[in-house]
């Protein structure tokens, strides 16, 4: 006998080690992150009780992020770049129910209700505001070659490239072909 059926609200529910809340049924259940443990459901809310996009199927004690609308929406002062860019990380959350109800948690994307951001999106760094000391350097214009290099006590990483690029002492590089890790320009050398 579950101990979760006690519970008539998905908020209490999800609050409750070993519970979660079926939307499509109303009950709480007893299961861990991907199902409750008898009865599949296809609007499983283990972790917590929102949505993100348009609320669909889902029933009012269900709550929804909605990125478009708010997160990401310029014409509001709270929105930033940096907050849009949060929201559609928590967007590649979740994933379409069957059966036309609401979006629920996708735990191969987002193992045991933690978000992982996309870094490998080559795209990310479009998305987000640029410092004025920092040089992108996109992916499509020509190879830019990392060699990391070992010093007796210290290590670098040279970078080649190819093409012309307006690079300074000090300034900070970055590529989608680095993998999102920014370099700080301690030496330049440019050859014939």
């Amino acid at each position: 006998v579950s101990y979760c059926n006690r519970f008539t609200s998905c908020k209490t529910c999800s609050l409750t080690v070993g519970c979660g809340w079926c939307d499509q049924r109303q009950t709480c259940e007893s299961g861990l992150y991907r199902s409750p443990d008898v009865m599949p459901c296809a609007t499983w809310f283990y972790h917590s009780c929102f949505t993100v996009g348009e609320k669909g199927g889902c029933s009012d004690g269900i709550e929804v992020v909605d990125c478009e609308h708010r997160q990401c929406n310029k014409s509001l002062s709270t929105t930033t770049v940096e907050s849009c860019l949060r929201c559609h990380d928590v967007e590649g959350c979740f994933k379409e129910s069957a059966g036309g109800f609401c979006k629920v948690w996708n735990e191969d994307q987002c193992p045991k209700g933690f978000i992982h951001p996309l870094y490998n999106d080559t795209t990310r760094i479009e998305k987000i505001l640029i410092g004025h000391n920092v040089e992108y350097v996109p992916s499509d214009d020509s190879v830019l070659y990392r060699c990391p290099v070992r010093f007796s006590s210290w290590g670098a990483t040279m970078f080649v490239y190819g093409g012309d690029l307006d690079i300074r002492i000090g300034q900070v590089l970055s590529s989608p072909q680095a993998n999102g890790i920014l370099h700080k320009v301690e030496q330049v050398v440019k050859t014939a």
